[in-house]
């Protein structure tokens, strides 16, 4: 336990002695745990949290096909499917 003890005040004596170089690596330090808590709530967000639906697996994606090319459906589209739907129990956009 001295030895760990000596190591801690020698590292403390070390940073005193270049101010310089301490205020980079504490900077340095800084920048790298706010990037990395950044990086990690938005994957959290995005990637980690169940989603807050009742039945998640349930859900699905609807596209429209026109002219060869799939692509989502346009507003009223999807409004007029959430009308006409007799199996659907919510389409949203």
């Amino acid at each position: 336990m001295d030895s760990v003890i000596l190591d801690v005040r020698y590292a403390i004596r070390s940073i005193a002695g270049s101010r310089k170089f301490a205020a980079i690596v504490i900077a340095t330090l800084a920048l790298g745990t706010g990037a990395n808590t950044a990086v990690f709530r938005v994957l959290n967000a995005v990637v980690l949290r169940p989603l807050p639906y009742d039945e998640p697996a349930r859900l699905f994606r609807v596209y429209q096909t026109a002219k060869g090319e799939d692509s989502y459906l346009s507003g009223l589209a999807l409004v007029g499917l959430r009308e006409r739907s007799q199996t659907l129990d919510v389409a949203a956009l």
